[in-house]
């Protein structure tokens, strides 16, 4: 029973820590922003991602195997929706709070159902169309449109989870005939190549102290995206999905206590919304397979 336990345990935990290291890798961006250029940060986390993605690649697959894709042309496609998504939040970070700019991403899997619905014809029931509507309402609260305090910033990580869910939408198609290591090697690659060719005219030098935090940062993006892959293994994605959320709670924590971000009414109300309305739709989806 003990046994029994700790198990069931043990996906949520690997899943809130790497969590907890997506936060942190955030509020290290948020603080290196101000010193190099987005696409620079974006270039060394994704060489730094580039080597975890080729080792466990080899290390559960091989490389021949590893590159071999009947579906080539998607899985570029799906990894440039990637970088595109991550850059675009990353430069949100210039002028959002943490609390924020998670709180607007969070609205990503009520995204994905809309989209599902719309490009994968999968039917939608009373109770996603419900979330989905509460979702909006939140995020409105959050943007405020119309009023003088509204700023077209703020739909920088709108655009950012808009992009995420596309990623979403496509990675169902690519993990029904490609194995992980495939995607995540392609995913690594294909933002390595993209984003060092961008850099090129854009880098500039930087001291030891912010070359050592960029490492860290990006090795906090490994940490993670091992944490989460570990997680995976241990349960499945819906019965994790709900513990992903935790992302805005360190995120807005850490905001506060690093950068003493104080999130506005605004952002905590339609935070709130947002949350509900994921973990209700989520929750009642995975109940509904289990019956």
């Amino acid at each position: 029973m003990i046994r029994s336990q700790r198990h069931s345990l043990k996906g949520p935990s690997l899943i809130i820590a790497g969590m907890l290291c997506f936060a942190t890798m955030d509020s290290l961006t948020v603080f290196l922003i101000k010193e190099i250029s987005v696409i620079q940060l974006l270039t060394v986390r994704y060489w730094i991602f580039a080597i975890f993605a080729l080792i466990f690649a080899y290390r559960q697959i091989g490389f021949k195997q590893a590159f071999q894709t009947p579906i080539l042309g998607l899985q570029v496609t799906r990894s440039l929706f990637a970088l595109a998504e991550v850059g675009i939040f990353v430069f949100g970070l210039k002028f959002l709070s943490l609390s924020e700019a998670h709180a607007l991403l969070a609205t990503f899997p009520l995204l994905t159902i809309v989209m599902a619905a719309l490009f994968l014809k999968e039917k939608l029931r009373l109770i996603e169309i419900t979330g989905v509507f509460a979702g909006l309402i939140g995020t409105l609260i959050i943007l405020k449109p119309g009023s003088n305090v509204f700023t077209p910033e703020a739909l920088i990580p709108l655009l950012a989870a808009i992009l995420f869910a596309s990623y979403q939408i496509m990675t169902r198609f690519v993990t029904d005939i490609d194995p992980y290591p495939t995607t995540l090697l392609y995913t690594a690659i294909t933002g390595t190549v993209v984003s060092t060719l961008i850099v090129i005219p854009y880098w500039s030098g930087a001291d030891v102290a912010i070359w050592g935090l960029i490492i860290l940062m990006g090795s906090l993006g490994v940490a993670a995206q091992w944490l989460v892959i570990s997680a995976l293994h241990t349960s499945t994605a819906s019965k994790l999905q709900p513990f992903n959320y935790s992302l805005l709670v360190f995120a807005t924590v850490l905001g506060y206590v690093i950068f003493d971000q104080v999130p506005d009414i605004h952002t905590i109300v339609g935070a709130t919304i947002i949350l509900s309305a994921g973990l209700f739709v989520v929750l009642n989806r995975d109940q509904n397979q289990n019956q």
